[in-house]
């Protein structure tokens, strides 16, 4: 159980983490777009830089694409089991080149001899750094590595240049790095510890609201149902059928079923068989019947069974159907095995308008029609209550 909730527990941080980075992820390609886009053209237009326009192209490219990527898991978002780890390894891929990209970019400025446009470059991707350890909090690799990408390679770049001015906005560059570093190992540290401790509770509660709905099922079962066949039990059934007698605007019938040679069979051969006959039997009555709650084993080896809106005449013939589904051999463990049925019938509310009276003329029907002829059906009448009194 632990491990199973260990793995729901990884799952659900996986998606919470993968709905942190994509919920930021517009506004972020955004300002990628935005910021590379003044950076390249607002200090040399209208002649640009052709490795800068190239660069330019392929960050366009990039964000478009990453763009694309998050329209496409909005629409996975409306399904709640998507694959969190498969999202988050998308996003921070792309996260990932664009600070390579920036990088690049930092890199190609120190090159050039252009102060002011050097000093806001900085300043923008400083910015864009310092935003970067909350906006990736969701990923610890990746909350670190951007911003130590960003800035590093390009503050190094200034560190090698001759100028006192630029070692010096290096040494910032490196150093505004490191802290960016710390704050975000311990801004992603923060956002783990928040997840799993949201998702260890949801995954505690569900766990025990499982472990209640079974307890409650179980205790459902052993009030309501037959231990052997699991069909509703006496009490359950009473109460199901009290509802039907006082509620019903329609005529239907009881069936009683007794079992024909049944004691036999678990007299000679033993109870073993005898319960697999039960079960078997309950089985053919459940595919037999569409409602499942007013069928029932009534004791032993005898069932009830309501047929709703049903006269005389479609009680009879249902019951000579369920007389023949019943009679068909059972194949057990050493040998096929054979028994018969014998049904009585009472009509509501032509014979009563109670369920305990309805049961009772049931049974009286089948009783008499078992004197009779076995594995037949039998109507009640006021000859046979005649014959009981």
């Amino acid at each position: 159980m632990l491990i199973k909730n260990n793995s729901k527990l990884n799952k659900r941080m996986q998606q919470d983490a993968a709905v942190l980075l994509y919920g930021n992820a517009v506004a972020g390609i955004f300002v990628s777009l935005l910021t590379s886009t003044f950076l390249v053209f607002a200090f040399t237009y209208p002649q640009v830089d052709p490795l800068k326009k190239v660069w330019w192209w392929g960050m366009l490219t990039l964000l478009t694409l990453r763009f694309l990527d998050v329209l496409w898991w909005k629409i996975k978002l409306e399904n709640t089991e998507f694959d969190g780890q498969k999202s988050i390894t998308h996003f921070t891929i792309g996260a990932n080149i664009t600070a390579i990209m920036w990088a690049i970019y930092l890199v190609y400025c120190t090159t050039q001899h252009n102060d002011v446009q050097l000093t806001t470059t900085i300043i923008a991707i400083a910015a864009m750094a310092g935003g970067s350890a909350t906006v990736l909090a969701g990923h610890k690799f990746t909350a670190m590595f951007y911003p130590c990408v960003l800035l590093a390679p390009g503050s190094i770049g200034l560190l090698l240049s001759q100028e006192s001015s630029l070692q010096l906005l290096g040494i910032l560059g490196l150093s505004f790095a490191l802290v960016m570093f710390i704050i975000s190992r311990k801004s992603a540290n923060f956002t783990s510890h928040t997840l799993f401790l949201k998702n260890e509770n949801s995954v505690l509660i569900h766990s025990m609201e499982e472990k209640v709905k079974h307890r409650t099922q179980k205790i459902y079962e052993l009030s309501n149902l037959d231990p052997l066949t699991h069909l509703f039990n006496r009490t359950a059934f009473l109460e199901k059928l009290k509802f039907v007698t006082e509620n019903s605007t329609t005529p239907f019938a009881l069936l009683f079923i007794d079992l024909d040679g049944f004691k036999k069979i678990n007299d000679s051969i033993g109870h073993k068989a005898g319960d697999v006959i039960l079960r078997k039997t309950a089985e053919r009555l459940n595919q037999f019947t569409q409602d499942k709650q007013l069928l029932c084993r009534w004791g032993g080896d005898e069932f009830l069974i309501v047929f709703a809106n049903t006269d005389e005449a479609t009680a009879i013939e249902k019951s000579k159907q369920l007389i023949t589904l019943l009679s068909e051999p059972h194949s057990t463990e050493n040998s096929v095995l054979s028994v018969g049925a014998t049904i009585g019938i009472a009509l509501y509310p032509h014979h009563a308008t109670t369920e305990e009276r309805l049961i009772q003329l049931a049974d009286m029907a089948m009783y008499y029609q078992k004197k009779q002829m076995r594995s037949t059906v039998g109507v009640f009448s006021q000859q046979i209550e005649k014959l009981f009194a």
